[in-house]
């Protein structure tokens, strides 16, 4: 009887054990399961600290850098590099301010930007796998606040030229009655076309980055297709605005201004990349939260 009773006392201990196992196990799949969708976790969002050193260490702002400071500081010494290897007619042109160039690509930059990148984003919302609506709104959250920075920052341009310049006519204390006038404001002017090109160029390139990480193709020529449609559309896009923010460089504005445009374009687009990282850490956690 002492050995039945002994037998039935190991067993029950043994299927305890089991059963304390099989829990514990069944928590540590829990566990990882939340772990995987968890957005606090760094393989899904980077802090704002790894975010800003990812953008720091990224090579098209000091590309962007090098043609402002190197174009304008030959105009400053009196040397036009495209004059040097141009002919006039196409000197005049381009130094033109009316041209057709300028009208349609720098004045409506902000606006061929916005297009490209939302019918970009939905071109790579439809060829993606998952998490495509959020994908979507990811983007337009960004565009949000890259237009947000664009109108402020303008708009302080703007507010800086006249907290520091007067009109030519010293009699006229206004800039509307100046410019109306016929006559010229004369002030700091930070460099808009500057900002605007080297803002654009920044964002289709971090933009079209964003979309193709997280895209996940299949093997469908379709597919292909619509991807080396938009690469192109995005190349030659990049392209006209460099070439126009060569152009910009080479015959508009003083040295300081476009300095500074181009540092204003850069730190504004700092501040737009790493406000829609944070911006997106803290829905996903709301979502999280709710979905316990």
């Amino acid at each position: 009887m002492d050995l039945m009773g002994e037998s039935e006392t190991h067993g029950d201990r043994r299927r305890e054990t089991k059963e304390k196992k099989r829990k514990k196990k069944k928590r540590n799949e829990k566990s990882k399961q939340h772990a995987d969708h968890n957005p606090s976790s760094t393989d899904h969002f980077p802090s704002s600290t790894d975010k800003l050193m990812e953008l720091l260490k990224m090579k098209e702002p000091i590309f962007l850098f090098a043609i402002v400071i190197f174009f304008s500081l030959f105009r400053s010494l009196g040397v036009n590099i495209i004059d040097a290897v141009s002919s006039p007619e196409v000197s005049e042109f381009l130094g033109n301010k009316k041209n057709i160039l300028n009208r349609i690509i720098v004045t409506g930059g902000w606006a061929w930007t916005l297009a490209f990148v939302s019918i970009n984003a939905f071109v790579m919302v439809i060829l993606s796998r998952q998490g495509r609506w959020r994908q979507l709104v990811d983007a337009f959250v960004r565009l949000f606040v890259a237009t947000a920075v664009w109108w402020i920052l303008t708009s302080l341009f703007e507010y800086i030229e006249f907290l520091t310049g007067s009109c030519s006519d010293e009699s006229v204390g206004e800039v509307i009655a100046c410019k109306r006038g016929g006559l010229q404001w004369i002030g700091f002017d930070i460099s808009g076309h500057t900002f605007l090109l080297m803002f654009c160029v920044l964002v289709v390139r971090m933009e079209q980055l964003n979309h193709f990480h997280s895209l996940s193709l299949g093997c469908q020529l379709w597919q292909v297709f619509l991807v080396s449609i938009m690469s192109y559309l995005s190349f030659v896009l990049l392209v006209v605005y460099t070439f126009m923010l060569v152009v910009t460089s080479s015959y508009f504005h003083v040295f300081w201004h476009k300095a500074f445009g181009a540092m204003f374009a850069w730190l504004g687009w700092l501040f737009v990349y790493l406000l829609a990282n944070r911006l997106r850490y803290l829905t996903a956690n709301i979502a999280y939260i709710r979905d316990l």
